[in-house]
């Protein structure tokens, strides 16, 4: 079970996600891209790791997911509040 200061997240319930893509070329696969969004998942940022000779890994740390998102968010309501009613994305905001 996961806890947090608003809710919990019982077993069987889902508390995140993780999607992989992989590139592949007539060799076979080159890369993978793993992105996990989930509740209480520790540290925020992105790692690169390359394999080769050196091997190589690059840690970004950066802003918490659901901060930024929220800060999007935020900053969009007086753009929302004046676009006219309908279905908009960003790019069509005022």
């Amino acid at each position: 079970m996961t806890t947090t200061e608003h809710f919990q997240v019982q077993p069987g319930q889902v508390r995140g996600l993780k999607q992989v893509a992989r590139g592949y070329t007539d060799e076979g696969e080159f890369m993978t891209l793993t992105f996990i969004a989930a509740l209480d998942a520790g540290q925020d940022g992105d790692t690169i790791t390359i394999s080769g000779k050196p091997d190589l890994e690059i840690k970004l740390q950066g802003t918490n997911g659901d901060l930024a998102t929220v800060a999007i968010a935020v900053n969009a309501v007086r753009r929302v509040k004046e676009a006219a009613p309908g279905l908009v994305t960003m790019r069509d905001l005022p």
